[in-house]
C-alpha cells in the first residue's frame, strides 16, 4: 500500500532512501544557540526511525535581532559550526540526509525584542503582532541581511549537512517580502511581483553563490495565506516558480499560513495548492499539512508531489517510517493533532511538549530499558494515564495488572472521541488497548479497585488513574431528571430533548453543544464569563470559533448566571441584573472535573509505593494523564 512512499527519491544530486521529509520544525531544545546532546538525540532519533531527509528546525541568520530564544538554534557565526557538524554526524548514522533551514523572524520578532533588545525589523513598518512598529529595512540593511544568508548556507556546507532549505514562508521575513499587505516599499523590493520578491531572488543567489551550483538547496513558501496577509494569486505563484528555479533552486517546499491546523480540519489541507504548484514546476515538490500516510502514497502515485513532508508523526513516533514499512502500523502512535506541541513552545514559552509521546525531547531519560528489579504493579483505571503508566511498566519488564470499573477501557477518550472531528482520539485509544496486549498487561474491566482488591494482589507498586468526577454545580434545581452532564450525553447513555441548554462552554461543553447540533438539535450554550473556549488551546479555539458561529441554530450567551433549572429550562441572570427564562427539554451540565482520589487515603501505608496520574492527581487533559503515566513508569517504577 505504501510502496511509493518508500522509493529512493532524488534532490538535485542528493538521493534520498524514500520519499518521508521531516520538516522544520522548532523544538527549542539548544542552549544560548548551541546544539545541546538534547538536540542530537532528539533528530538522531528521527532518522534512526527511518526518515528519508531530516530539515534540521529553522536557524537563525543574524542575532540578536532575528534570535528569539537562548534555546534556539544559532548559524550566524563560525563558531556554532562544530556543534551542527555532530548533529549532521549523528542524523547520517542512521542513513538518513541532513539538511537545514535558514531563517529571519523579521517583523515577527517584535513579540521578542525584550529578549533581543532589538527593535524588529521588516519590509516596512507594518505591525503583526502587537502595537509595537518594526523598523524598515534600509536597502544597505537588506543587502547586509542577503549576505547573512549567503554566510549561513556556507557553514551548514561546512558542518556536513546534504541540503539547505531557505525558509520563505509563515509569515517570517522572506514572505513578509512576497505579500503586498506586509510591503508597502516603493523602491526596487516593493511594487509588483518582480520587486517583493528581489529579496527572495537575492538569497537565493547568495546561497547557490556559497555553496555552488550543484550543491542541493530550496526554498519553502506559501501556497496559502491566511488572514491579513492575503492570497497567492496563481499568476504570481507562476513567476515565482519560475524564477526559483532559473536561480537553481533543487526543489521546492509548499506550505501556508497557518503552518498547522488542528483536528478540526481534513487532512491534506495543502495538497492542491502543492498539485497545482507540481503542474508548473520542473524541481521536484514536497507536499505537507496533516497528510495520512493513506493520503502521502494517494498523492505520490498521482503525481501531486515527489515528497511528503510529515512533521508531527514523527514527532509522536519517531519509528513511524520503519513500522509503515515493516507493516506494522497498527504499532504507530497516533497524532491527534491536539496542536499541544505549537501551544507550549510558541505560547507558553516552553520546549515543545506532545500530548502522546511523553519523552519528546527526553530521548534518554525516557529510554525503555528492561528492568533488574521486577515488580508487580496494580494500575488501577484504564483512562489515557493508567493505559501509558501500564504499557511502558510492561515493557520495562514488570508483572502490570490493570483493573478498570467500567465494561472498557479508555476513559475519557470515550467521551472525548464523539465529539466532532475527535476521530483521532479513538485512534489513540486504540493503539493503546492494542500495546497493553502485545505487551502482556493483564487487563480486567468491571473491576472496582478498593483496599480488599489491593491486599490479594499484593503490589509493590499501585498508580491510582481512576480519573474525575463531573463537578455538580449548587443550582436549585440540578437534581430533576432533565438535567444530565456532557459525558452521558457523549456517550450515549441518555437521550436529550430537542431542545436542549449546555451550561458551561470550556472545551467540552462547546464540544458537546457542536455534537447534538449536529444531531439536529436546538442548542443554547451558556456561560458566566465574557468569552467561551478561554481556557482552549488558541490554534484550536479559532476552529473552534468558527465552527460555533457557523452552527445555524446555536445559541450562544455569555455573562450568564444560572439561578435555577425549572420544569421547563432555565432562569438566567444576566451581567445586568435582569432575569430571563430559557426554555429546554435537557440541560446539560459541562462544569469541569474534580478529582475522584478516595482511594489514595484507604491504601496510604498499605502499599510501599502509591502514585497519582491524570485527573486523579489534578484535572487536566490526554498530556497531563499521558505525561503523568509516562513519568511515573519510567522514573518511579
Amino acid at each position: 500500500m505504501y510502496r511509493e512512499l518508500f522509493r529512493p527519491g532524488r534532490i538535485g544530486v542528493m538521493e534520498v532512501r524514500n520519499r518521508l521529509v521531516m520538516p522544520a520544525m522548532l523544538m527549542a531544545t539548544g542552549s544560548e544557540g548551541y546544539v545541546t546532546g538534547r538536540t542530537k538525540r532528539y533528530y538522531e532519533e528521527r532518522a534512526r526511525g527511518g526518515a528519508g531527509l531530516i530539515i534540521v528546525e529553522n536557524i537563525t541568520v543574524e542575532a540578536p535581532r532575528g534570535w528569539w530564544r537562548h534555546e534556539v538554534l544559532r548559524i550566524d557565526e563560525d563558531r556554532f559550526i562544530p556543534g551542527l557538524a555532530e548533529l549532521a554526524g549523528a542524523i547520517h548514522r542512521h542513513g538518513a540526509r541532513a539538511a537545514i533551514q535558514i531563517y529571519h523572524p523579521g517583523a515577527e520578532g517584535v513579540v521578542h525584542s525584550e529578549f533581543t533588545g532589538c527593535q524588529a525589523a521588516a519590509p516596512s513598518p507594518v505591525a503583526l503582532l502587537g502595537p509595537e512598529t518594526p523598523h524598515e529595512l534600509t536597502v544597505s540593511e537588506i543587502l547586509e541581511l542577503v549576505g547573512c544568508f549567503g554566510r549561513a548556507a556556507e557553514r551548514a556546507r561546512k558542518a556536513g549537512f546534504d541540503g539547505i532549505e531557505i525558509h520563505g514562508a509563515h509569515g517570517y521575513l522572506i514572505s513578509q517580502f512576497l505579500m503586498p499587505a506586509t510591503n508597502l516599499r516603493r523602491d526596487q523590493y516593493g511594487g509588483d511581483i518582480s520587486g517583493r520578491a528581489r529579496f527572495l531572488i537575492e538569497v537565493v543567489e547568495a546561497v547557490c553563490d556559497s555553496v555552488g551550483p550543484e550543491f542541493p538547496f530550496w526554498c519553502r513558501i506559501n501556497g496559502k495565506e491566511a488572514g491579513t496577509m492575503g492570497i497567492i494569486p496563481r499568476a504570481e505563484m507562476e513567476w515565482l516558480v519560475r524564477n526559483l528555479e532559473r536561480g537553481g533552486v533543487s526543489a521546492l517546499n509548499i506550505s501556508g499560513r497557518p503552518p498547522f491546523h488542528s483536528y478540526m480540519v481534513p487532512s491534506g489541507y495543502y495538497l492542491d495548492t502543492v498539485a497545482a504548484v507540481k503542474k508548473i514546476a520542473n524541481v521536484p515538490v514536497i507536499a505537507c499539512g496533516g497528510i495520512s500516510p493513506q493520503l502521502a502514497g494517494e498523492a505520490l502515485r498521482q503525481g501531486k508531489a515527489d515528497f511528503i513532508a510529515m512533521g508531527r508523526p514523527l514527532i509522536v513516533d519517531p519509528q513511524f517510517p520503519n513500522k509503515l514499512a515493516e507493516g506494522k502500523e497498527e504499532d504507530i502512535a497516533p497524532c491527534i493533532r491536539c496542536l499541544e506541541c505549537a501551544d507550549t513552545l510558541l505560547n507558553k514559552k516552553l520546549p515543545t511538549n506532545c500530548a502522546v509521546n511523553a519523552g519528546l525531547g527526553l530521548e534518554r531519560e525516557y529510554e525503555i530499558i528492561p528492568t533488574r528489579n521486577k515488580k508487580r504493579v496494580l494500575v488501577a483505571g484504564g483512562g489515557p494515564g493508567g493505559m501509558e503508566a501500564a504499557r511502558v511498566a510492561a515493557l520495562k519488564g514488570h508483572e502490570v495488572f490493570l483493573l478498570e470499573q467500567s465494561d472498557a477501557l479508555g476513559g475519557q477518550m470515550r467521551a472525548a472521541e464523539r465529539a466532532p472531528h475527535k476521530e483521532l482520539i479513538a485512534e489513540l485509544k486504540d493503539y493503546l488497548t492494542r500495546q497493553l496486549n502485545k505487551t502482556g498487561v493483564c487487563v480486567e474491566l468491571g473491576k472496582t479497585v478498593d483496599s480488599s482488591v489491593v491486599a490479594k494482589l499484593k503490589p509493590d507498586a499501585v498508580v491510582l488513574a481512576t480519573g474525575g468526577l463531573p463537578v455538580i454545580p449548587g443550582i436549585p434545581g440540578i437534581k430533576r431528571k432533565s438535567v444530565t452532564n456532557a459525558e452521558e450525553v457523549l456517550l450515549g447513555k441518555v437521550k436529550t430533548g430537542r431542545r436542549t441548554i449546555v451550561l458551561g462552554a470550556g472545551l467540552v461543553g462547546c464540544e458537546t453543544a457542536l455534537w447534538l447540533h449536529s444531531r439536529g438539535m436546538s442548542v443554547t450554550l451558556l456561560e458566566m464569563v465574557p468569552e467561551i473556549a478561554s481556557g482552549v488551546i488558541p490554534f484550536v479555539r479559532g476552529e473552534l470559533l468558527d465552527a460555533l458561529e457557523t452552527a445555524e441554530g446555536l445559541t450562544i450567551r455569555t455573562e450568564v448566571t444560572c439561578d435555577e433549572i425549572t420544569p421547563d429550562g432555565v432562569l438566567i441572570r444576566t451581567a445586568l441584573g435582569a432575569r430571563e427564562a430559557i426554555s429546554g427539554d435537557t440541560v446539560v451540565i459541562a462544569a469541569g472535573r474534580r478529582p475522584n482520589d478516595w482511594l489514595a487515603a484507604e491504601i496510604k501505608g498499605r502499599v510501599p509505593r502509591v502514585y497519582q496520574a491524570g485527573d486523579c492527581r489534578e484535572p487536566g487533559n490526554i498530556l497531563c494523564a499521558i505525561r503523568d503515566g509516562s513519568r511515573i513508569a519510567h522514573l518511579k517504577l
